[in-house]
């Protein structure tokens, strides 16, 4: 929720009209941080699971 907000502020900061101070958005480097370390963070957790799931589908069993 936080990031959403955020978000918003960013957007915001974009409109012309809104702009304060040289007009270049202050939120961007803060925003761009968490939403990498959320991605990088989602691309490790998901390359475990490929892992642990190639693992388990590739052990053998016996059948019967």
């Amino acid at each position: 929720m936080a990031n959403a907000y955020f978000m918003g502020m960013l957007i915001l900061e974009m409109v012309p009209q809104l702009q304060y101070g040289t007009g270049v958005p202050d939120l961007i480097m803060p925003i761009a941080f968490v939403v990498g370390l959320s991605m990088g963070k989602d691309i490790y957790e998901d390359v475990m699971r490929h892992k642990q799931d190639n693992e388990e589908n590739n052990r053998k069993c016996e059948v019967g």
